[in-house]
């Protein structure tokens, strides 16, 4: 069913009544607002219709001050939007700014009768029949023809393929009988990890495997890296377990190399950084800080003579 929903004049905070309410209260005018449709929320929810009037039980000024804020229900009762007694508050005329209940589900109930026809007209069964296995077409039990408008979806969900779409491609490709070609399996590697060696190294290496990642890494010490990734899997538990140790080297190779790179040094070549001056020259931060503690105690100095 719908949801039950209180209408909002758009001009609704430009009420003098509001402005009163927002007077009298000290609060912004957006406040005044949001109490107002908590107070006829409260009507739609709990409220019984009497005439153009709302009555809701048992709600008194401390229960909607309670439900809103302090001073509020005085607010709105002084402008004459709701008027509170023994047995709960009266809400004059206040249809004006709700929608209808009955009618909101009058028109559900309609929509769901003109939903009924239109599927009594388009042939749609209420339920589908069991349909036996080795039923055939035109006997007891078969399942009715669907509609048009589902004819019309048929095939467009995930994975589904419609039959014109495959009568096409079979009009296009011509009659074959040959087998989609399966991928090749993948052969074996060469390169193996010996976990019994002491210490484990891997094995299978060829000569020209080495060339080739020497070339490519030229900032990498190879048989050091190679070390150290055995000594690693060894150490890591399952994660060392490589079912393809080659590329697991390759990518181990390609680490080392950028942190050579991002280092500054290379393998063959490892140069001193420029930012460390050489052992025979004085460091010139080494003279600045003599200076600097030079003057402290030379001002030192000259403040106890005084």
């Amino acid at each position: 069913m719908e949801s039950l929903y209180v209408k909002v004049r758009v001009n609704l905070a430009n009420d003098p009544r509001v402005a009163a309410m927002a007077a009298q209260t000290r609060k912004p005018v957006v406040a005044i607002v949001g109490a107002l449709h908590a107070l006829w929320s409260l009507d739609v929810q709990y409220g019984q219709t009497d005439g153009e009037d709302g009555v809701v039980p048992l709600l008194t000024p401390e229960a909607l001050d309670a439900a809103t804020f302090k001073g509020f229900a005085a607010a709105v009762e002084a402008v004459g939007w709701v008027e509170f007694f023994e047995e709960g508050a009266v809400l004059p005329r206040v249809r004006d700014n709700q929608d209808d209940v009955g009618a909101i589900r009058k028109r559900w109930r309609d929509k769901k009768a003109k939903q009924r026809e239109r599927n009594k007209r388009e042939g749609c069964p209420a339920s589908v029949p069991q349909v036996s296995p080795g039923t055939t077409g035109g006997q007891a039990g078969d399942v009715p023809s669907m509609s048009p408008h589902r004819e019309r979806g048929r095939g467009r969900g995930r994975g589904r393929v419609r039959q014109e779409d495959t009568d096409s491609a079979s009009a296009l490709s011509g009659p074959t009988s040959a087998k989609t070609p399966s991928r090749p399996p993948r052969s074996a590697d060469p390169i193996t990890l010996d976990r019994d060696a002491s210490p484990a190294r891997f094995v299978g290496v060829s000569a020209q495997q080495r060339a080739t990642w020497a070339a490519a890494y030229p900032a990498v010490d190879i048989d050091a890296e190679l070390a150290r990734a055995a000594a690693w899997c060894i150490t890591a538990g399952p994660k060392g377990h490589k079912t393809r140790p080659s590329r697991f080297l390759t990518s181990w190779l390609a680490r080392a190399q950028d942190d050579a790179g991002r280092r500054g040094t290379t393998f063959r070549h490892a140069a001193r950084p420029a930012t460390v001056p050489p052992d025979d020259e004085p460091n010139p931060m080494l003279a600045v800080l003599a200076a600097a503690s030079a003057q402290v105690a030379a001002e030192e100095t000259q403040g106890a003579r005084r």
